[in-house]
């Protein structure tokens, strides 16, 4: 209902209170009641992701409005801010790059997985979200892709994001993981419909690094690893075997996607 509602901008822009919100929301819900399919409705998408809460906060003392909200969105340019729970609502990350000069390099890429890991399991959103997808008008991170006179010009960060979104699909749940090095970010996911499962890990160390996993409640034979790195883009490799409900991989510096298919699904993480 409203982009950015905390920032006054140069372009158009509005600032909107937590009272604001709410009568407005209000007032917007029978409108949208009447269309058929309904619209679903996002409420927030501030610039800065600590003053969501305030606002959600105002819409679940509010019975209509509440009712009215689908979602809770909010952008991350600012950082972002640990989940409050429980929320009555799913929280999608809107909007999100970056503004300096045009940086296509691994480097970026692993910087943006960075952010998607943090917005995961920090921020606990379920929906995760790039600026643009093409940007051709000037010569900054704004786009997955793009930069003024090559408007595909391919990023490591579009694969780097890749290493989420294309296996990582809707519906999928995040599960626990268990264990920690300082510069290795771990997440993992299963389908809840069948037994396919992804390992995502993020290597911010700008050199290769082992990685072991136990799968401690997956029956699984084997995994493929997707890698995204300063040679590859989001390329298949050779099936690593899993023994004893253990695999072992480098992974370089960049994103490497573990995806695997168990026998029986299970609602437990991995270590």
């Amino acid at each position: 209902m409203q982009n950015e509602p905390d920032f006054v901008a140069s372009y158009d822009s509005m600032i909107v209170s937590d009272s604001e919100f709410v009568a407005f929301v209000n007032t917007l819900a029978p409108k949208l009641a009447a269309l058929s399919p309904r619209p679903k409705l996002i409420v927030g998408e501030h610039a800065n992701w600590a003053l969501l809460w305030s606002m959600a906060g105002a819409i679940e003392a509010n019975p209509s409005a509440l009712a009215a909200t689908d979602f809770y969105g909010t952008h991350q340019y600012y950082g972002l801010s640990a989940y409050q729970a429980p929320r009555p609502k799913p929280l999608w990350q809107t909007e999100m790059s970056s503004f300096g000069p045009f940086d296509p390099s691994i480097s970026n890429g692993v910087t943006v997985a960075k952010w998607i890991h943090d917005a995961l399991t920090v921020g606990n959103i379920n929906v995760w979200h790039y600026g643009w997808l093409q940007n051709p008008y000037n010569e900054t991170n704004e786009g997955l892709i793009g930069r003024p006179g090559a408007p595909t010009t391919p990023t490591k960060r579009l694969y780097s994001v890749g290493n989420y979104s294309k296996f990582v699909r809707p519906g999928w749940m995040r599960i626990d993981v268990a264990g920690s090095n300082p510069n290795v970010f771990t997440t993992a996911y299963r389908s809840p419909s069948n037994a396919n499962f992804a390992i995502v890990i993020v290597n911010n160390s700008g050199v290769d690094q082992p990685f072991v996993a136990n799968l401690a409640h997956a029956r699984v034979s084997s995994v493929i690893p997707w890698v995204t790195s300063a040679s590859l883009n989001l390329a298949a490799q050779s099936p690593i075997a899993v023994s004893v409900g253990q695999f072992s991989a480098t992974v370089p510096f960049g994103v490497t996607t573990f995806l695997g298919a168990n026998e029986s699904i299970h609602t437990n993480g991995f270590e």
